[in-house]
């Protein structure tokens, strides 16, 4: 028989060099990673770039699925109706509180990494891992997987959750805090 002839999961005339080379390409210097800066629009106030607190005032959201801490977002409104400080473009279509929604995010269990808590040094962290999860799915609220916001309630959510599992999301949407 011909050896090599194709089936045999040798290479092929099809494989070429620059695409061996494209996976282990550096970054540029300056050159922003993709997959980091939509990690930063889920897991950061796009007023203020700071990481989202759930805890101190909360997290809101705009119409355009912006998140915002929710104080930092107040002291920015109170000084345009009050001394007339133009907002940030990207959050100039913000008038009020009306405008955002308040979200109920579930914090990343304790003992599951990434949270965000002291480290052993030399631990390893998931850079994947989000300090917020989907409460039914576990599914990390990092940019990988798409979430969704339910009014009135703000209760945040995977969209596979809300697709597979309707009554459970309808539960915790009754029996939230």
């Amino acid at each position: 028989g011909l050896l090599g002839g194709g089936g045999d999961g040798g290479s092929t005339g099809a494989e070429n060099r620059t695409a061996y080379l494209e996976m282990y390409k550096e970054q540029k210097a300056g050159e922003l990673d993709p997959l980091e800066v939509k990690r930063g629009l889920w897991e950061r106030c796009a007023l203020t770039a700071q990481p989202l607190d759930a805890g101190a005032g909360g997290v809101v959201a705009d119409e355009l699925g912006s998140l915002f801490n929710r104080e930092p977002l107040l002291v920015a409104l109170a000084a345009k109706a009050t001394e007339g400080v133009a907002m940030p473009a990207r959050v100039a279509h913000v008038r009020g509180l009306r405008d955002v929604t308040p979200l109920r995010l579930t914090p990343r269990p304790e003992g599951e990494g990434g949270g965000g808590g002291a480290a052993a040094v030399g631990a390893y962290t998931d850079r994947e891992q989000s300090p917020f999860v989907c409460p039914l799915t576990g599914l990390d609220f990092n940019g990988r997987f798409r979430f969704v916001a339910l009014r009135p309630s703000g209760l945040v959510v995977s969209e596979r959750a809300l697709k597979q599992a309707p009554e459970a999301v309808e539960g915790l949407i009754g029996g939230g805090a």
